[in-house]
């Protein structure tokens, strides 16, 4: 699953401020949170090119049942706002 977000951090590869970025994770690396699961991520940095978006590619472990599940992204101890996001079988 990808996810895109700002404000994720300092990055391992400094960019200059609003200059398109290479890809590169950030310094600190958050964690995914799925119905009080923590999942692993394989991308935790920036999206290539775009000035200021970060992008998180989170793989989920396990099938979901459809429904609504909710994600959020906790990085230097500080949690993002939960975002919803709809599951079809």
């Amino acid at each position: 699953m990808q996810i895109y977000a700002t404000g994720l951090g300092p990055l391992q590869v400094a960019v200059a401020s609003g200059a398109p970025s290479p890809v590169t994770n950030t310094i600190a690396l958050p964690t995914g949170f799925d119905r009080g699961k923590i999942r692993d991520g394989d991308l935790f940095g920036t999206g290539a090119r775009f000035a200021g978006l970060y992008q998180v590619n989170v793989v989920c472990r396990q099938a979901y049942s459809a429904g609504n599940l909710a994600v959020l992204i906790t990085t230097g101890g500080i949690s993002s706002n939960v975002a919803t996001l709809a599951v079809q079988p």
